[in-house]
């Protein structure tokens, strides 16, 4: 998702897509560590999405 999008998101959706993207980050850790995963960089990736939906929504938090 690209930041522009997330910056056009509520708060609560932005709420709601962190504790999914958490929620999907234990699911692969899990995966990985049974060793079923096929993309290693797949938990790198969902860090660096949940860390975008942060920064958005610090940014909206403090603008209002």
């Amino acid at each position: 998702m690209k930041y522009k999008d997330l910056q056009q998101k509520s708060i609560a959706e932005l709420h709601a897509l962190v504790r999914d993207l958490r929620a999907q980050v234990l699911v692969s850790r899990f995966e990985a560590s049974q060793g079923a995963l096929k993309q290693n960089s797949k938990v790198r990736a969902l860090r660096v999405q949940i860390a975008q939906v942060l920064t958005a929504l610090n940014a909206q938090q403090h603008s209002a």
